[in-house]
């Protein structure tokens, strides 16, 4: 009994998909393509195939999925955690880790170094910022005390009269005596 073959392109209109589409999902089916002169063939029971792969895909599903829930292979989500054997001897390993090991050690002092490095060169800074600081600040007098402007009294036009002529005055003068009032 002979299988009969359907055109790649003819599939690809019917299915509303690129020819390159079908490709590549016949490619990841495992699915091999064969020719009749120039052009590409499958076999018809694939087109039911690569029909349902068109409608994983039209609904969201990524087409190496779409392929893999096809052939009914587990998807990625379904595949239990499976524990991967030891290979190689576990000194081996051990030699391996301790290399690595070594390296994050290497590593670490290097990285201390440095910090120190950064913390010296960042204490001279500090030193030439004072310093720096210290030369373009005006010098620092203790502060004058401030003393508020008071007139000067004034002078007494009586001072140095006698009693006499200080009753004279009060009585006879008082413009004399009117800046004193007051």
């Amino acid at each position: 009994m002979e299988t009969a073959f359907k055109q790649l392109p003819e599939v690809a209109r019917t299915l509303g998909v690129t020819v390159d589409q079908c490709r590549y999902w016949l490619m990841l089916l495992g699915i091999v393509i064969s020719h009749q002169g120039r052009v590409r063939v499958i076999p018809e029971d694939v087109v039911e195939t690569l029909g349902k792969v068109a409608e994983l895909v039209k609904t969201g599903i990524a087409p190496k999925t779409a392929c893999i829930a096809v052939k009914g292979q587990p998807t990625d989500a379904q595949i239990l955690p499976v524990t991967l054997p030891v290979t190689g001897s576990p000194i081996g390993e051990l030699m391996n880790f301790r290399g690595q090991l070594e390296e994050i050690k290497n590593v670490m002092i290097l990285m201390a170094e440095q910090s120190q490095k950064t913390q010296v060169e960042v204490m001279e800074l500090r030193q030439e910022n004072r310093a720096l600081r210290a030369f373009l600040m005006p010098p620092q007098d203790p502060p004058k005390p401030i003393i508020p402007w008071k007139p000067e009294p004034a002078k007494d036009p009586l001072e140095g009269m006698a009693w006499y002529q200080k009753a004279y005055v009060k009585i006879a003068e008082p413009w004399r005596l009117r800046r004193h009032d007051s």
